[in-house]
Protein backbone atom coordinates (compact mmCIF):
# COMPACT_ATOMS: atom_id res chain seq x y z
CA UNK A 1 0.00 0.00 0.00
CA UNK A 2 2.78 2.49 0.59
CA UNK A 3 4.27 1.76 -2.90
CA UNK A 4 0.57 2.97 -4.25
CA UNK A 5 0.69 6.31 -2.17
CA UNK A 6 4.21 6.86 -3.59
CA UNK A 7 3.29 6.60 -6.79
CA UNK A 8 0.17 8.64 -6.49
CA UNK A 9 2.17 11.36 -5.08
CA UNK A 10 4.61 10.98 -8.07
CA UNK A 11 1.31 11.54 -10.42
CA UNK A 12 -0.08 14.54 -8.40
CA UNK A 13 3.45 16.12 -8.52
CA UNK A 14 3.97 15.88 -12.36
CA UNK A 15 3.50 18.98 -14.32
CA UNK A 16 0.15 19.51 -16.10
CA UNK A 17 0.81 19.99 -20.32
CA UNK A 18 -1.88 21.74 -22.34
CA UNK A 19 -2.36 20.11 -25.76
CA UNK A 20 -0.26 21.33 -28.11
CA UNK A 21 -1.33 23.40 -31.32
CA UNK A 22 -0.56 22.99 -34.65
CA UNK A 23 2.87 24.45 -35.48
CA UNK A 24 4.18 25.70 -32.04
CA UNK A 25 5.37 24.73 -28.66
CA UNK A 26 3.43 24.72 -25.20
CA UNK A 27 4.43 25.85 -22.14
CA UNK A 28 4.27 23.68 -18.86
CA UNK A 29 3.07 24.74 -15.33
CA UNK A 30 4.01 22.63 -12.55
CA UNK A 31 1.46 21.68 -9.96
CA UNK A 32 1.26 23.32 -6.95
CA UNK A 33 2.89 21.56 -3.93
CA UNK A 34 0.01 19.35 -2.48
CA UNK A 35 -1.63 18.60 -5.28
CA UNK A 36 -3.60 20.36 -7.96
CA UNK A 37 -5.90 23.47 -6.93
CA UNK A 38 -8.89 22.73 -9.37
CA UNK A 39 -6.90 24.19 -12.43
CA UNK A 40 -7.11 22.25 -15.61
CA UNK A 41 -6.01 21.96 -18.67
CA UNK A 42 -7.28 24.92 -20.75
CA UNK A 43 -6.02 27.15 -17.75
CA UNK A 44 -2.67 26.47 -18.79
CA UNK A 45 -1.12 29.57 -21.40
CA UNK A 46 0.63 28.52 -24.60
CA UNK A 47 3.70 29.85 -25.72
CA UNK A 48 4.09 32.37 -29.32
CA UNK A 49 4.41 29.47 -31.99
CA UNK A 50 7.87 31.02 -32.61
CA UNK A 51 9.01 30.35 -29.07
CA UNK A 52 10.39 26.99 -29.96
CA UNK A 53 10.90 25.96 -26.61
CA UNK A 54 10.48 21.94 -25.78
CA UNK A 55 8.24 20.67 -22.71
CA UNK A 56 9.78 20.84 -19.84
CA UNK A 57 8.27 17.20 -18.92
CA UNK A 58 10.85 16.29 -21.84
CA UNK A 59 14.18 14.67 -20.37
CA UNK A 60 16.04 15.88 -23.50
CA UNK A 61 14.98 19.85 -22.77
CA UNK A 62 16.60 19.61 -18.88
CA UNK A 63 19.97 18.03 -20.25
CA UNK A 64 19.81 20.62 -23.00
CA UNK A 65 19.39 23.72 -20.24
CA UNK A 66 21.93 21.86 -18.14
CA UNK A 67 24.46 22.08 -21.34
CA UNK A 68 23.43 25.77 -22.11
CA UNK A 69 24.48 26.97 -18.29
CA UNK A 70 27.34 24.89 -18.56
CA UNK A 71 28.70 26.78 -21.51
CA UNK A 72 27.08 30.46 -20.28
CA UNK A 73 30.21 32.86 -20.26
CA UNK A 74 32.07 33.23 -17.16
CA UNK A 75 31.22 36.20 -14.95
CA UNK A 76 34.74 38.87 -15.70
CA UNK A 77 35.32 40.03 -11.98
CA UNK A 78 35.09 44.42 -12.01
CA UNK A 79 38.83 44.99 -11.81
CA UNK A 80 39.85 42.92 -15.10
CA UNK A 81 36.64 44.26 -16.61
CA UNK A 82 37.90 48.13 -15.62
CA UNK A 83 41.57 47.08 -17.16
CA UNK A 84 40.31 45.53 -20.14
CA UNK A 85 38.14 48.65 -20.79
CA UNK A 86 41.04 51.01 -20.57
CA UNK A 87 43.40 48.57 -22.72
CA UNK A 88 40.46 48.79 -25.38
CA UNK A 89 40.44 52.50 -25.37
CA UNK A 90 44.12 52.81 -25.58
CA UNK A 91 44.14 50.49 -28.78
CA UNK A 92 41.98 52.79 -30.81
CA UNK A 93 43.43 54.98 -33.30
CA UNK A 94 42.94 58.68 -33.24
CA UNK A 95 41.98 60.83 -36.10
CA UNK A 96 44.73 62.35 -37.98
CA UNK A 97 44.23 65.86 -39.46
CA UNK A 98 41.83 66.72 -42.16
CA UNK A 99 40.46 62.92 -41.83
CA UNK A 100 36.45 62.04 -42.05
CA UNK A 101 35.29 61.78 -38.16
CA UNK A 102 34.67 58.18 -37.43
CA UNK A 103 32.16 57.24 -35.74
CA UNK A 104 33.53 54.10 -34.24
CA UNK A 105 36.72 55.95 -32.98
CA UNK A 106 36.83 57.74 -29.44
CA UNK A 107 38.51 61.04 -29.39
CA UNK A 108 40.25 62.38 -26.67
CA UNK A 109 39.32 65.15 -24.62
CA UNK A 110 40.04 68.88 -25.60
CA UNK A 111 42.36 70.68 -23.87
CA UNK A 112 40.69 73.36 -22.07
CA UNK A 113 42.75 76.89 -22.21
CA UNK A 114 44.38 78.17 -19.12
CA UNK A 115 42.70 82.08 -18.51
CA UNK A 116 44.27 84.61 -19.60
CA UNK A 117 46.67 86.67 -17.15
CA UNK A 118 45.34 89.56 -16.20
CA UNK A 119 46.77 92.99 -18.57
CA UNK A 120 48.21 95.96 -17.80
CA UNK A 121 44.88 97.61 -17.37
CA UNK A 122 43.31 95.14 -14.66
CA UNK A 123 45.87 95.27 -12.40
CA UNK A 124 45.35 97.23 -9.36
CA UNK A 125 47.46 100.42 -9.18
CA UNK A 126 50.51 100.90 -6.34
CA UNK A 127 48.32 102.71 -3.81
CA UNK A 128 46.12 99.05 -4.13
CA UNK A 129 48.37 96.97 -3.92
CA UNK A 130 47.40 93.55 -1.83
CA UNK A 131 51.39 93.22 -0.92
CA UNK A 132 52.55 96.89 0.81
CA UNK A 133 55.63 97.15 2.44
CA UNK A 134 56.04 95.89 6.19
CA UNK A 135 59.17 97.85 6.53
CA UNK A 136 60.45 101.62 4.70
CA UNK A 137 63.33 103.90 5.69
CA UNK A 138 62.97 107.68 4.72
CA UNK A 139 66.01 109.38 5.64
CA UNK A 140 67.23 107.84 9.08
CA UNK A 141 63.61 107.51 10.02
CA UNK A 142 62.24 103.58 9.66
CA UNK A 143 58.49 103.03 9.48
CA UNK A 144 57.32 99.83 10.22
CA UNK A 145 53.63 98.53 9.50
CA UNK A 146 50.90 98.74 12.57
CA UNK A 147 47.14 97.07 11.54
CA UNK A 148 44.33 97.30 13.21
CA UNK A 149 42.22 94.54 13.17
CA UNK A 150 39.00 95.40 14.51
CA UNK A 151 38.54 98.49 11.95
CA UNK A 152 40.63 96.39 9.24
CA UNK A 153 42.94 98.47 8.22
CA UNK A 154 47.15 98.90 8.38
CA UNK A 155 49.34 101.47 7.48
CA UNK A 156 53.41 102.38 8.13
CA UNK A 157 54.40 104.11 11.23
CA UNK A 158 57.41 105.88 12.52
CA UNK A 159 59.44 103.76 15.31
CA UNK A 160 59.48 105.50 18.61
CA UNK A 161 56.38 107.96 17.59
CA UNK A 162 53.97 108.42 20.41
CA UNK A 163 50.67 107.75 20.22
CA UNK A 164 48.04 109.65 21.73
CA UNK A 165 43.91 109.21 21.70
CA UNK A 166 42.20 112.26 21.57
CA UNK A 167 38.99 110.84 20.42
CA UNK A 168 37.38 107.19 20.24
CA UNK A 169 38.51 105.15 17.38
CA UNK A 170 40.83 108.15 16.51
CA UNK A 171 44.48 107.59 17.09
CA UNK A 172 46.78 110.13 16.77
CA UNK A 173 50.76 109.81 15.94
CA UNK A 174 53.62 112.61 16.85
CA UNK A 175 57.15 112.69 17.72
CA UNK A 176 57.99 112.64 21.35
CA UNK A 177 57.51 115.83 23.09
CA UNK A 178 56.59 117.48 19.49
CA UNK A 179 53.22 119.01 19.58
CA UNK A 180 52.00 121.68 16.86
CA UNK A 181 54.63 120.04 14.63
CA UNK A 182 54.44 116.50 12.39
CA UNK A 183 51.83 114.64 13.04
CA UNK A 184 49.31 112.27 11.49
CA UNK A 185 45.77 110.47 12.73
CA UNK A 186 43.56 107.92 11.96
CA UNK A 187 39.83 108.41 11.58
CA UNK A 188 37.06 105.53 11.17
CA UNK A 189 33.80 106.92 9.77
CA UNK A 190 31.04 104.28 9.63
CA UNK A 191 29.16 104.74 6.46
CA UNK A 192 26.45 101.77 6.54
CA UNK A 193 25.98 99.75 3.28
CA UNK A 194 28.01 101.42 -0.09
CA UNK A 195 25.28 101.46 -3.21
CA UNK A 196 25.73 98.32 -5.38
CA UNK A 197 28.32 96.78 -2.17
CA UNK A 198 31.58 97.48 -4.55
CA UNK A 199 34.55 99.08 -3.12
CA UNK A 200 34.45 102.28 -5.23
CA UNK A 201 34.29 105.65 -3.06
CA UNK A 202 32.30 106.92 -6.04
CA UNK A 203 29.41 105.00 -4.97
CA UNK A 204 28.73 106.61 -1.51
CA UNK A 205 27.35 109.51 -3.66
CA UNK A 206 24.48 107.95 -3.97
CA UNK A 207 24.24 106.60 -0.53
CA UNK A 208 20.84 106.75 1.53
CA UNK A 209 22.54 108.95 4.70
CA UNK A 210 22.48 112.63 3.56
CA UNK A 211 25.86 113.11 5.60
CA UNK A 212 27.33 110.46 3.37
CA UNK A 213 26.15 111.84 0.14
CA UNK A 214 27.60 115.00 0.82
CA UNK A 215 30.61 114.45 1.82
CA UNK A 216 32.24 114.62 -1.75
CA UNK A 217 32.57 111.12 -2.46
CA UNK A 218 31.68 111.74 -6.34
CA UNK A 219 35.02 112.73 -7.19
CA UNK A 220 39.09 113.22 -5.82
CA UNK A 221 38.46 116.76 -6.22
CA UNK A 222 35.05 116.91 -4.43
CA UNK A 223 36.26 115.47 -1.87
CA UNK A 224 39.95 117.51 -1.21
CA UNK A 225 37.59 120.43 -0.99
CA UNK A 226 34.94 119.30 1.32
CA UNK A 227 38.21 118.07 3.49
CA UNK A 228 39.89 120.87 3.38
CA UNK A 229 36.65 123.00 4.38
CA UNK A 230 36.27 121.91 7.33
CA UNK A 231 39.73 123.56 8.11
CA UNK A 232 39.02 126.73 6.32
CA UNK A 233 37.21 128.15 3.19
CA UNK A 234 38.39 127.30 -0.38
CA UNK A 235 40.19 129.91 -1.98
CA UNK A 236 38.63 130.20 -5.81
CA UNK A 237 34.85 129.04 -4.94
CA UNK A 238 32.10 131.47 -5.58
CA UNK A 239 30.63 133.30 -2.58
CA UNK A 240 33.41 132.10 -0.37
CA UNK A 241 34.67 134.37 2.59
CA UNK A 242 37.90 133.72 4.57
CA UNK A 243 37.84 132.31 7.90
CA UNK A 244 39.01 133.56 11.38
CA UNK A 245 42.46 135.47 10.34
CA UNK A 246 41.51 135.46 7.19
CA UNK A 247 42.18 132.21 6.57
CA UNK A 248 41.68 130.46 3.51
CA UNK A 249 42.76 126.66 2.30
CA UNK A 250 43.92 125.72 -1.58
CA UNK A 251 43.89 122.05 -3.15
CA UNK A 252 46.97 121.25 -4.27
CA UNK A 253 46.23 117.90 -5.93
CA UNK A 254 43.57 115.25 -6.02
CA UNK A 255 44.03 111.86 -7.59
CA UNK A 256 42.17 109.02 -6.87
CA UNK A 257 43.72 104.77 -7.09
CA UNK A 258 43.13 103.33 -10.80
CA UNK A 259 40.36 101.18 -9.46
CA UNK A 260 38.63 104.13 -7.24
CA UNK A 261 39.12 102.30 -4.10
CA UNK A 262 41.91 105.41 -2.67
CA UNK A 263 41.33 109.03 -2.97
CA UNK A 264 44.43 111.16 -2.35
CA UNK A 265 44.49 114.90 -1.46
CA UNK A 266 47.52 117.25 -0.46
CA UNK A 267 45.82 121.12 0.17
CA UNK A 268 47.34 123.85 1.83
CA UNK A 269 45.82 126.22 4.62
CA UNK A 270 46.83 129.70 4.60
CA UNK A 271 46.17 131.87 7.91
CA UNK A 272 47.77 135.18 10.09
CA UNK A 273 49.59 132.66 12.36
CA UNK A 274 51.66 130.23 10.07
CA UNK A 275 50.46 128.27 6.88
CA UNK A 276 49.46 124.39 7.53
CA UNK A 277 50.27 121.92 4.63
CA UNK A 278 47.84 118.72 4.78
CA UNK A 279 48.29 115.17 3.19
CA UNK A 280 45.41 113.04 3.18
CA UNK A 281 43.83 109.35 1.81
CA UNK A 282 40.95 107.71 2.38
CA UNK A 283 39.00 104.24 1.37
CA UNK A 284 36.50 101.95 2.47
CA UNK A 285 36.76 99.69 5.03
CA UNK A 286 35.56 96.46 5.81
CA UNK A 287 33.58 97.50 8.68
CA UNK A 288 34.07 96.91 12.05
CA UNK A 289 34.80 92.82 13.25
CA UNK A 290 31.11 91.67 14.12
CA UNK A 291 27.87 92.10 13.35
CA UNK A 292 28.55 95.57 11.46
CA UNK A 293 31.32 93.53 8.91
CA UNK A 294 28.86 90.45 8.74
CA UNK A 295 25.31 93.00 8.05
CA UNK A 296 27.97 94.73 5.43
CA UNK A 297 28.23 97.99 6.92
CA UNK A 298 31.38 99.31 5.86
CA UNK A 299 33.69 102.60 7.29
CA UNK A 300 35.83 105.02 5.43
CA UNK A 301 39.28 104.92 6.72
CA UNK A 302 40.87 108.15 6.29
CA UNK A 303 44.40 109.11 7.41
CA UNK A 304 45.40 112.70 7.67
CA UNK A 305 48.98 114.26 7.85
CA UNK A 306 49.68 117.75 8.86
CA UNK A 307 52.60 119.89 9.52
CA UNK A 308 53.51 123.82 9.80
CA UNK A 309 54.86 125.04 6.47
CA UNK A 310 57.77 127.06 8.51
CA UNK A 311 58.85 124.36 10.37
CA UNK A 312 59.40 121.58 7.59
CA UNK A 313 62.31 120.16 5.32
CA UNK A 314 62.38 118.43 2.54
CA UNK A 315 62.68 115.22 4.33
CA UNK A 316 59.51 115.92 6.43
CA UNK A 317 57.58 116.24 3.63
CA UNK A 318 58.93 112.88 2.03
CA UNK A 319 58.17 110.91 5.24
CA UNK A 320 54.33 112.42 5.44
CA UNK A 321 54.36 111.32 1.68
CA UNK A 322 55.04 107.78 2.72
CA UNK A 323 52.62 107.83 5.40
CA UNK A 324 50.20 108.76 3.45
CA UNK A 325 50.72 106.65 0.40
CA UNK A 326 50.53 103.74 3.00
CA UNK A 327 47.48 103.02 3.98
CA UNK A 328 45.49 99.71 2.76
CA UNK A 329 41.99 98.56 4.13
CA UNK A 330 41.06 94.84 4.22
CA UNK A 331 39.13 92.95 1.12
CA UNK A 332 35.86 92.71 1.85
Amino acid sequence: MSGAISALGAVSRAPRVSAARPGGAVRARPSPPGGSRGGDASSIAALPEDADIASSSSPSSLSSSSSSRASAPRRVPRREAMTLAVAALAAVPTRGAGAEPDEAAIDAPTPVAPPPSPSDDDAPSASSSSSPPSTLSVGDVVLTRVADDVSGYSLLVPVGWARDQPMANTPEFHPPGEYGGRRFRVTVQPVGRVPGGGRSLAALAESALEEVASAGFESPEAFARAEAGKFAPVAGTPGVKSGPGNATSEILSATKSDDGRYYSFQYRVENSIYPLRFWGVAAIGPGQVGGARKLGRRDVVMVTCQMPEDKAAPEDYELLEAVQASLRVEDF
